[in-house]
């Protein structure tokens, strides 16, 4: 049973994978810094849920990055 604190299982000589999802609204203006901000970071997978953007929000998002 896991506890909030408790480390993940991981194999020996493996680094663990980072997704980073991205909740967006309207966001055209800063999706792609957001983006770049969070494979700066590190981030091996970055996932951008749109609410039903009525910007740019989505083709600046895939231009960004492989969204």
């Amino acid at each position: 049973m896991s506890r909030p604190g408790d480390s993940m299982p991981q194999t020996p000589g493996t680094t663990p994978r980072v997704s980073v999802i991205i909740p967006a609204l309207n966001e055209a203006a800063r999706i792609a810094e957001t983006i770049a901000a969070a494979r700066a970071a590190g981030a091996d997978e970055v996932v951008v849920v749109d609410g039903g953007s009525r910007d740019a929000t989505i083709p600046q998002a895939a231009g960004a990055d492989r969204v």
